[in-house]
């Protein structure tokens, strides 16, 4: 979603599989992937976009 006229970098999604329903991950901008930076393996907010 735009606000202020200004775009975010990364989109945040989540799980809707009955499995591992919640969990959350980043959307990264093409080339980065999310690499795990610690904390709760479930949360977006534990994952920072980085390039390969």
């Amino acid at each position: 979603m735009v606000e202020s006229g200004i775009a975010p970098e990364t989109l945040q999604m989540s799980d809707l599989n009955t499995a591992t329903l919640g969990h959350t991950r980043p959307l990264c901008r093409y080339p980065s992937w999310p690499k795990y930076v610690g904390d709760n393996v479930n949360d977006a907010a534990s994952f920072s976009c980085v390039n390969r």
